[in-house]
Order: structure tokens, then C-alpha cells, then sequence
């Protein structure tokens, strides 16, 4: 967001903040950080070194901001968070640059119960990640924070049990498309990183549509792995 008048990036997260309280969402103001969202707010509004403003003209200052939701309970509890809250970033000045991403949890309390579910999911990307990435802008293609799977179409091949998953899964970070690093947490859930950030609402709500169904197919079919 531009930084207008004195004030500095917190400056700017802090008033984005009262904005969203003052209209219906509770959000509160807070430094980058991976901790849960408090209880009882909607909306946290976070800074962001990675995210890097257009410099179109001379003298213009950003503030770095990215904004996230508490855990939302489906596509019904989204649409009482997300709308409101993109409508209200986007008339306060919000902009989308490549260097900003859409990231998408979805929760996958069946890995608990059955781990092998993760590698029906990594089949299912292995064999369509061609697709996810033609998909989105091309800034996303060759993007150190949402890389491709590696090319190996049988990684998870006779990983049957909790532990060897773990093993095999151990050597990834979070700055693949397909982030699984969450899946061996308290509350299981995959994050899909390959969007580009976006404040349009009718595109946020196809692709967390989207990616909800790629991890419903994953758990209710028994995706094979593809050579390619």
C-alpha cells in the first residue's frame, strides 16, 4: 500500500486495521509472525519483507502488508471474512504486485487417520501441477516461494506409515506450491501457494474453491502416480 502524509508502514497497517474493526471484521495489527490468529479476530494485518512495490514514479513509499484470516470453518464462513475485508484494502489503495502471493489453506484432519491420503494428494499434483501452473500469471512460474514438486512421479511409492512419510516428506520446506509441511501439525492442512495475489473477490473465491476440491478428490479417490 502507498505510504501517504509522515506515518510508516506499521502507521498504515494500524489504520487498515481499525477500518476493518470498524466495519464488521475484528482485526487487530501485528509484525510478521506464524502464530495463530488471536481469538475472537477475523483479520490480522501483518508486514511483509518480501512483498515489493511498483516504482512507477519517483518518491512513492510502500508499505509492505499482507493480511490474513483466522481458520475458516468452509466456503460460508469465507464469504462472511473475505469479501468484506478485500472490498475494504482494495478502496484504501491496496496493490497487487508479482512479488505478492494468494495462499490457501485447506485442513486435512484425514491424514490423521489415514496418512497414505498425502500421497494420493502428491500424485494428484504430480500429475497436474502443468495445469495449476497455466493457470496463474506467469511471475509465479519461476518463483522461489511456490516451487514445483521435484520430478520424482513415485516419491511417496510404498510410504505406508506415518513415519516413513514424515522421512520422505522431512527434506521439503514451506516454499513449494504444494506446502505439507503443516500436515504432521496439531490440525493437519495442506497450503497452496501458486497464485498470485489477488483483490478480486470473484477470483479468491474460485481458487480457495478450487484448491478444496483438489484435496476432496485426493481423500475420496485413490489417485495413482503418472510418469509425467
Amino acid at each position: 500500500m502507498p505510504v501517504i502524509g509522515a506515518g510508516s508502514g506499521n502507521d498504515v497497517q494500524e489504520t487498515i486495521a481499525n477500518i476493518l474493526s470498524h466495519n464488521g471484521l475484528q482485526a487487530c495489527s501485528r509484525t510478521y509472525s506464524h502464530a495463530p490468529v488471536p481469538a475472537n479476530i477475523d483479520v490480522v494485518v501483518e508486514s511483509d519483507s518480501s512483498i515489493m512495490g511498483k516504482q512507477r514514479f519517483q518518491g512513492v513509499r510502500w508499505a509492505q502488508v499482507e493480511v490474513k484470516t483466522r481458520i475458516l470453518q468452509g466456503m460460508s464462513d469465507w464469504e462472511q471474512v473475505v469479501p468484506r475485508m478485500l472490498d475494504i484494502v482494495r478502496y484504501c489503495g491496496g496493490r497487487i504486485t508479482p512479488s505478492c502471493g494468494h495462499h490457501v489453506h485447506v485442513g486435512m484432519p484425514e491424514f490423521k487417520e489415514d496418512p497414505t491420503h498425502v500421497r494420493s494428494l502428491w500424485n494428484l499434483i504430480h500429475r497436474f501441477e502443468p495445469v495449476l501452473f497455466g493457470l496463474v500469471a506467469p511471475s509465479r512460474r519461476n518463483n522461489n516461494y511456490c516451487r514445483p514438486l521435484p520430478p520424482a512421479a513415485k516419491y511417496l511409492h510404498g510410504a505406508n506409515s506415518l513415519r516413513t512419510i514424515k522421512q520422505r516428506l522431512g527434506r521439503f520446506d514451506r516454499y513449494s506450491g504444494t506446502n505439507l509441511t503443516h500436515l504432521f501439525s496439531d490440525s493437519p492442512r495442506v497450503e497452496f501457494r501458486y497464485s498470485q495475489g489477488t483483490l478480486d473477490t470473484a477470483k479468491a473465491r474460485t481458487w480457495a474453491t478450487f484448491c478444496s476440491r483438489l484435496v476432496d478428490h485426493a481423500v475420496t479417490r485413490n489417485c495413482q502416480a503418472a510418469p509425467a
